[in-house]
C-alpha cells in the first residue's frame, strides 16, 4: 500500500512538472525574440546542409509567403510558406494567430524550428521544413 502511493505521488509530480514546462515554453516562445530569417534563406540553409545546428531546436521568425493554409491530420492549423523551391516548404504548426493569414500574404512567423523532412534529391523529392508550436508576429496583410 506505501509502495504504490509512493509511485502515485511520483507520478503525479511527473504529470505536473511535464504541463509546467509545456505552458512555460509556449509563453516563452511567442514573447522571446527569434532569429529574423526569410523562408527562402531558411530553406536554403537546410537543403545544404540537413542538420544546421545553429537553427535545430531554436525559436526562429520566418517571413515570407503563404502558399497554403490547412489542417493536418492532427487538426492542427498549419501554414506553409514558400521556400523557392518547387514542391518544398516551410511547415508552420500554428499555436494561434492564424485567423487573418490566407494563401497569398506576407507574413511572419516565429515558432521552434525542428528541422528538413526526408528528402531524395535523386528522385526529386524535397523535404519541407517543419516550424511547431507557431505565432503570426503579424496580422497577415
Amino acid at each position: 500500500m506505501q509502495i504504490g502511493l509512493s509511485v502515485l505521488g511520483c507520478i503525479l509530480i511527473i504529470m505536473i512538472a511535464v504541463g509546467y514546462y509545456y505552458n512555460r515554453k509556449t509563453g516563452s516562445i511567442k514573447n522571446s525574440k527569434g532569429e529574423k530569417i526569410s523562408a527562402t534563406a531558411l530553406y536554403k540553409i537546410f537543403a545544404l546542409d540537413s542538420t544546421a545546428k545553429n537553427y535545430i531546436g531554436k525559436i526562429v521568425e520566418v517571413s515570407g509567403e503563404v502558399s497554403e493554409v490547412f489542417k493536418n491530420q492532427q487538426n492542427q492549423n498549419v501554414i506553409q510558406l514558400k521556400s523557392g523551391k518547387e514542391g518544398a516548404f516551410i511547415n508552420c504548426t500554428m499555436e494561434e494567430g492564424y485567423f487573418k493569414i490566407a494563401k497569398g500574404n506576407q507574413v511572419s512567423i516565429k515558432g521552434i524550428c525542428n528541422g528538413i523532412g526526408e528528402t531524395d534529391t535523386i528522385l526529386g523529392i524535397f523535404g519541407d521544413v517543419y516550424l511547431t508550436r507557431c505565432y503570426s508576429t503579424n496580422s497577415g496583410k
